[in-house]
């Protein structure tokens, strides 16, 4: 259960950034507390973010590029997280696409690599040989 959040926004040319913090008044003072930014430049998005919690001691730091051409946009991201002082704790997972309306008319057709998840838990990490899925799709609307 969320308690109480609280965040600051803002943008300026082309830069814009979140600081927030998460469970403000939790019993557990485990409160979450971090950052996200993105930086645009024609058609160059890139971001970055970073939260850690309190008590936990749980931290995760991200990165995420995207170019969003004529005829198709192109996404990677990475990111890496642990839990200090837990041996055996950190993660990391990485994922790309590429996707395009343009190619096929009345279809969007995409190309990807994730995480999988299991449960609403996301289960992959490249720090532990666990690798993610391809994906490919096609949505034909009529």
């Amino acid at each position: 259960v969320n308690y109480l959040s609280a965040m600051v926004s803002g943008a300026y040319e082309g830069i814009s950034g979140d600081i927030y913090a998460q469970n403000i008044l939790a019993e557990n003072k485990n409160i979450k507390i971090g950052a996200d930014a993105e930086y645009t430049v024609d058609a160059v998005t890139v971001g970055a973010g970073f939260w850690m919690t309190t008590e936990a001691k749980k931290m995760e730091v991200s990165g995420n590029v995207e170019y969003a051409a004529e005829k198709f946009t192109a996404k990677a991201g990475a990111v890496y997280g642990t839990q200090i002082d837990v041996e055996d704790s950190s993660y990391l997972r990485l994922n790309a696409s590429v996707e395009s309306s343009a190619i096929i008319p009345g279809a969007t057709i995409s190309l990807g690599y994730g995480p999988n998840t299991k449960e609403g838990d996301v289960t992959t990490n490249l720090l532990k040989e666990k690798y993610g899925s391809v994906t490919a799709q096609c949505v034909i609307a009529f």
